[in-house]
């Protein structure tokens, strides 16, 4: 007896991200000839199955980052930049941390998950200090956008940003955009 998977539309959505993401960090990477193709291709992806994630569950899961995290470790030590991805980790998830902290004390209730803080570690790992707050900014600002619709009634009231998945698109933009560049 033959038992068939369950397809459900999240896998469709997951598999189309991860595609995307996977294309557009190829495509730039090709051009620009990268020795660090393989790490840029796992991040994308593993941003890409975030942000879907995020967007359809409310939720980052650290099946995800958690494997993310030791690919990218390993991957920087092998390159010779761990210092720097271990600096750009620390200070991303500090930040999360820090605004996951002290979102609960001023709102008391908790702003974001812990998922948040282990993709600021993603992200901190692939594109250093620099590029991660850059990228943090980036999805600061579309967190506002979001809030701004949500205050302008075109967002339910009580439907929570997620915060993760736009901090993942900026990330996966900014991958295939240092890829094109460099």
């Amino acid at each position: 007896m033959l038992i068939k998977p369950r397809v459900d539309a999240t896998f469709i959505r997951v598999t189309a991200a991860l595609a995307a993401a996977g294309a557009a960090v190829l495509v730039g990477a090709a051009q620009a000839h990268r020795v660090t193709l393989t790490l840029d291709v796992v991040a994308a992806f593993a941003l890409g199955a975030i942000a879907v994630f995020d967007l359809s569950e409310r939720r980052i899961p650290h099946a995800i980052t958690l494997p993310a995290i030791a690919f990218l470790i390993v991957s920087s030590a092998a390159s010779g930049t761990l210092p720097v991805s271990l600096y750009g980790a620390i200070v991303l998830a500090g930040s999360l941390w820090a605004l996951r902290f002290f979102g609960k004390v001023i709102c008391g209730r908790e702003a974001l998950g812990f998922g948040d803080v282990t993709l600021g570690a993603v992200v901190g790992l692939a594109l250093g200090p620099a590029g991660g707050l850059y990228v943090l900014a980036c999805g600061g600002l579309a967190c506002i956008v979001g809030a701004l619709l949500r205050f302008r009634g075109r967002v339910p009231s009580d439907a929570r940003l997620p915060v993760g998945a736009y901090v993942a698109l900026a990330a996966i933009t900014a991958l295939a955009a240092s890829s094109i560049r460099t």
